[in-house]
């Protein structure tokens, strides 16, 4: 860690103060640094002396800073002492010249922030930073006194004592920055003195007083010899989560927002966090809820609109595992117990009816909350069911027939010491705990790898190919035509890329080129690791992620200690191309940076890429993922401008196979989320209302097709529109229709326009979106290649087929997948495989599977390395940490799966142009026409707070499994998440006669619907299924009056499941989301724990008669009879 002098270590515990969310102003040699979150680090600059004749005055000489203060000299002799107090900075100019009459303060604003974050100039409200510069470059100008900025929960508010500002865009100007100055008069006080003060607020307005610990600033921490600090006062403020705690170096704590139980679902369905101190809740049926935030830390929750429908209020908060290490907790007035280290007996730490919860974090800070009487609280160790983590909830019963209740909640302060607790990763970035295959266990044995490694590169021979990776001699023996650019041509019937020289290619490409998923955040806990540099040791300070303060590679570390050499992109890039070439892959796939100086090493090496249109920060559809309005005035010409741009720089480039329009975009669910919009925000919705005028000029007829209540077309095009006649149905197919046309048709004729030569290669859908006939036909009219980021484990031919039917015979790209091994890498992973052995097998099962078919003209593997095992950096303390690399944390090549990998890279074009047959790995849960198989369905953790809403924004991002069987005319896709009360399900049922279910109760089954089969014990036993197994239906149709939604077979008494089912938009199919107790399947959960489990979906396809077919997606058609033939399914955090 840095060291500097005590006096710079005492000032910065001064200057250091909490404000949104554990931000601090540190002084530098440059000016104050402000660590303000998203916003980033800010550095108002050191002010400037404005002369009599508009000359500058510049600081001079090193800036000093001790005693408590900043002391500044200027070039013509003046000087300057910055005091800071009670959050006010007090600058103090002495033996000023004469010839001084103002001073100007200066502050560069990144670009970035025009991705979200917002800008308040003299208090007239905020506006948001502008995607695109304008005519005019002036954002605000004129006399004010404050500035504030924002983006999400980080901000800060800056007071100037008086003066002028100005806020601009410096692209006018070719900068590519914001930039905000201010400048005002220098009255003369006794003399040649003059001061001006400057004061910095949280957002509320309030002024910051006390000074927070600097443990957790990278910049600065205190000497070894100096003692622990003592704690802070404990911050609250109310966020888009929750209610947040914040303890500075110990972290921040997230009292999630009220349950009502007794609603389902319990928690809010939107969330409006108006202001750090209030937050209004909506919860279903109308309940409301109102938190405000007081200048005394306490909370205020009034519930109203009850109706006596919720029981209680319940409120929630995750403790961090290192309490473990030496923190303490008090229930009530009782003395302060430890948390256990070790699992104990029994899982509850506490379990009563007293009013107060106190909480003292191992390094010493703490905090207490003084609860509503009457309530009940548990402290439980959530270990006992494998979920890393200790958990407090508390639950205040709601008073009978009440329509409204009021409580508070109290937050106080507790002083304390620092403890160090124990790391849990080691100095490699690996589980200290973990053991398993190519775990580093010394410096000695990874510096070995250095020899190891360019002995085992050596050994690796690749075949000889063009210098594009084209296979030499094919152009020729197929007649292939050399264009000097990527195309497409075909061999026999089969469709082909074709390389610049004319040769057959099939992309074998990696996506992710140069450091991003191995970033992992370590500020704010940093004591769970056992080694981490100082971001100022020149030996790593390259490890460390540019710009980002506290987000650290193990994987760079690594490489530095092997190597010896800093971490240097191009390098890396260079070194990273090489190992692509000899492991057989032969081009980059998505999310690698290119152009400028990495697009010299790409030409250095002929190594192809493929490219991302610049399409974002377009004006979006809320609720639809990545999908811009395409009907917004001026669209047409934003869109040539930045082709234009894209093609000054690619439009000649030979390596650029194709490119892509964006990354996963929700655009299925244009259907409900344009309709509820406003016309007078949105252009869609807008467009909308103008295809229904024209369709309806009466309105009362549109009124009455689509059931609802309106006179004109001004109030359609304000109200939200539901989808609940067939009509309105017809109505939105028609719109999506226009829709997809005019986005795809904006993108092609731009592309074509400047990019004439090159690829336009589709939107890497989902499955659950591309499996839509209308959007696959109508895109296709537009793209060269569809591109579908295509998770499986079996390889699903029939889907792909239909694919590519769909798109009138357009060749597919299948642009992401990968396979993980948990128990070979010590990272977790959905589609989790045996060994490594096993995932190379799986790639070539996959690969060649995909040659076989005549029309897959490519594959992306993600990733090049694996992802952080303490989670990737842009999500926070708990992103993906999945085994989805060909090297490991530790730069060692995963050897077992990438022999296999090379076996077909090197021999792709045998089994293309089938002198070989395909490979097939011996494992029927890869073979989607044999069954029987023990498939495993990773069942993710909901993170976020779940809505009924047939919608899957807040979803864990895992990709989908299939249900599907050969000559099925049904199947599906679907999700599925766990919390602590329930399991959840998302399926998307693809179905050309959908939702025919005329039954009830037990016979559910008998028409549309989804059977899930779940058992807790005795995995080997077969046959009928036993006491505690679960077989869970849900009816693939709303429920008419008095019939159930679901019904659950074998147990005792019904309960309670709900369920939302919504058509698709095409009537070829609907989506089924589904809420189910855990109690209703006699399953406590906890993390790692495994399950039997299989899915049936059940397809009716005429009103008379029964179910035409049943396709399960692990065993047979006597799943309902025979446990035996379930797969497994496995709940993960």
């Amino acid at each position: 860690m840095k060291r500097f002098a005590s006096s710079l270590v005492l000032l910065t515990l001064l200057f250091t103060y909490t404000a949104i969310k554990a931000q601090q102003i540190i002084p530098s040699d440059k000016g104050l640094v402000i660590h303000a979150g998203a916003l980033g680090e800010l550095t108002l600059q050191y002010p400037l002396l404005i002369t009599n004749t508009n000359g500058t005055v510049q600081p001079n000489g090193p800036v000093k800073i001790s005693d408590q203060q900043v002391h500044i000299s200027y070039a013509d002799g003046s000087g300057l002492v910055i005091v800071c107090k009670d959050g006010v900075f007090n600058f103090q100019f002495h033996d000023l010249s004469d010839d001084i009459k103002s001073i100007k303060l200066q502050m560069n604003l990144p670009i970035e922030l025009k991705d979200g974050a917002k800008w308040d100039l003299g208090k007239n409200g905020f506006k948001d930073f502008p995607a695109q510069t304008s005519a005019d470059p002036f954002l605000s100008r004129g006399n004010m006194r404050d500035l504030a900025l924002r983006k999400g929960d980080d901000g800060f508010a800056m007071h100037i004592e008086h003066g002028y500002q100005q806020l601009q865009d410096n692209r006018k100007w070719n900068d590519k920055k914001f930039y905000w100055m201010a400048s005002t008069h220098l009255p003369r006080v006794n003399g040649n003195r003059s001061y001006y003060t400057i004061k910095f607020t949280t957002l509320d307005g309030k002024t910051l007083l006390s000074p927070a610990s600097t443990s957790d600033v990278s910049a600065v921490t205190k000497p070894a010899s100096a003692k622990a600090n003592t704690a802070a006062q404990v911050s609250v403020k109310l966020g888009e989560k929750g209610i947040t705690f914040d303890l500075n170096s110990a972290g921040q704590f997230t009292l999630q927002y009220p349950k009502l139980t007794g609603l389902k679902p319990a928690t809010p369905v939107r969330v409006n966090n108006q202001s750090a101190l209030q937050t209004e809740l909506e919860y279903v049926n109308g309940a409301k809820a109102i938190l405000t935030l007081d200048d005394q830390r306490q909370i205020k929750m009034v519930f109203d609109n009850l109706q006596n429908q919720a029981k209680a209020m319940r409120v929630e908060m995750p403790v961090p595992i290192t309490f473990a290490k030496g923190g303490k907790f008090a229930a009530g007035d009782q003395q302060g117990a430890a948390f256990p280290e070790e699992k104990q007996d029994k899982p509850f730490l506490y379990q009563g009816n007293t009013d107060k919860i106190t909480l003292i974090h191992p390094t010493g800070p703490g905090f207490t909350l003084t609860l509503p009487k009457y309530g009940f609280q548990q402290l439980q160790d959530n270990r006992h069911w494998k979920w890393n983590t200790f958990y407090w909830w508390y639950s205040r019963s709601l008073p009978n027939d009440a329509n409204r209740a009021e409580f508070v909640i109290q937050v106080g302060d507790l002083p304390g010491g620092a403890v160090k607790a124990k790391p849990v990763v080691d100095q490699f970035g690996q589980w200290i705990e973990a053991d398993f295959p190519g775990k580093v266990h010394s410096m000695e044995e990874l510096k070995a790898d250095a020899a190891a490694d360019e002995q085992y590169y050596a050994s690796l021979t690749p075949p000889q190919l063009d210098p594009y990776g084209g296979i030499p001699g094919s152009g020729k023996q197929y007649n292939l035509k050399a264009t000097g650019y990527f195309h497409l041509d075909n061999i026999k019937g089969k469709h082909i890329l074709v390389t610049p020289r004319g040769n057959a290619f099939f992309q074998l490409g990696v996506c992710s080129l140069t450091p991003c998923d191995d970033y992992t955040r370590v500020r704010g806990r940093e004591e769970i690791y056992q080694w981490l540099p100082s971001q100022s040791d020149p030996q790593f300070k390259s490890a460390w992620r540019p710009n980002d303060s506290g987000v650290f590679s193990f994987l760079l570390a690594n490489r530095i200690h092997k190597t010896g050499q800093p971490f240097d992109q191009l390098e890396y890039v260079d070194m990273w191309i090489t190992r692509e070439r000899k492991w057989g892959f032969n081009s980059l796939g998505a999310f690698c940076p290119v152009g400028g100086k990495v697009n010299d090493v790409l030409a250095k090496h002929n190594y192809p890429f493929v490219g991302h249109l610049p399409l974002g920060n377009l004006k979006m559809v809320p609720d639809a993922h990545l999908i811009w309005d395409p009907f917004v005035p001026g669209i047409e010409q934003e869109m040539d401008r930045r082709m234009a741009k894209y093609a000054s720089e690619f439009a000649n480039d030979p390596l650029l196979i194709g490119s892509f329009i964006t990354n996963e975009p929700h655009i299925e669910e244009i259907p409900k989320a344009v309709p509820i919009l406003k016309a007078s925000e949105s252009a869609a919705k807008a467009r909308l209302v103008q295809l229904l005028k024209e369709r309806y000029p009466n309105v009362a007829d549109f009124a009455k097709a689509w059931n609802i209540k309106a006179d004109r077309y001004e109030q359609v095009g304000q109200m939200p529109l539901n989808i609940t006649t067939k009509q309105a149905s017809e109505d939105m197919q028609d719109y999506f229709a226009l829709f997809l046309d005019r986005r795809y048709k904006l993108v092609h004729d731009a592309f074509r326009k400047h990019m004439p030569n090159h690829l336009l290669i589709g939107d890497r859908w989902m499955p659950g979106t591309s499996n839509n006939e209308l959007l696959i036909a109508t895109a296709a009219k537009y793209l060269d290649i569809i591109s579908i980021n295509y998770y499986a484990v079996g390889f699903d031919r029939d889907y792909l087929d239909r694919m590519h039917r769909w798109s009138g015979g357009k060749p597919i790209l299948l642009s992401e997948f990968y396979y993980t091994s948990p128990a070979e890498s010590g990272l977790p992973g959905g589609r989790g495989l045996a060994s490594q052995d096993k995932r190379g097998k799986a790639y070539r099962n996959y690969v060649e599977s995909a040659l076989d078919t005549g029309y897959v003209v490519g594959i992306e593997w993600f990733i090049n390395v694996d992802q952080a095992v303490t989670g990737r950096f842009f999500q926070g303390f708990n992103g993906e940490a999945n085994n989805t690399g060909l090297v490991s944390v530790a730069d060692r090549p995963y050897k077992d799966m990438l022999k296999h990998m090379m076996d077909t890279n090197y021999d792709w074009f045998s089994v293309f142009n089938g002198s070989r047959k395909p490979y097939q790995i011996d494992d029927p849960s890869f073979h989607l026409a044999k069954g029987g198989s023990k498939k495993t369905v990773t069942i993710d953790r909901m993170t976020l707070p779940f809505k009924l809403d047939g919608k899957r924004s807040e979803w864990p991002l895992t990709p989908p499994y299939r249900i599907a069987r050969p000559g099925a005319k049904a199947e599906a896709s679907f999700r599925m998440a766990w919390d602590m009360d329930n399991l959840y399900l998302y399926a998307e049922v693809f179905d050309e006669t959908p939702m025919i279910n005329t039954q009830d109760a037990g016979s559910i089954w008998n028409g549309d619907a989804l059977e899930l089969f779940i058992g807790i014990e005795e995995f080997d036993r077969v046959g009928n299924m036993i006491y505690s197994d679960r077989q869970v239906i849900l009816r693939g149709a709303p429920a008419e009056p008095g019939k159930n939604k679901a019904w659950i077979a074998n147990i005792p008494k019904q309960l309670p499941v709900d369920t939302m089912v919504i058509p698709n938009i095409n009537s070829k199919g609907y989506t089924i989301e589904a809420v189910i107790p855990f109690a209703s399947l006699n399953i406590v959960p906890k993390s790692d724990q495994q399950l039997l489990f299989d899915m049936a979906l059940d397809n009716r396809i005429t009103d008379r008669g029964g179910r035409h077919e049943q396709i399960l997606y692990n065993g047979n058609q006597h799943a309902s009879r025979n446990r035996g033939v379930w797969g497994r399914a496995i709940l993960v955090d």
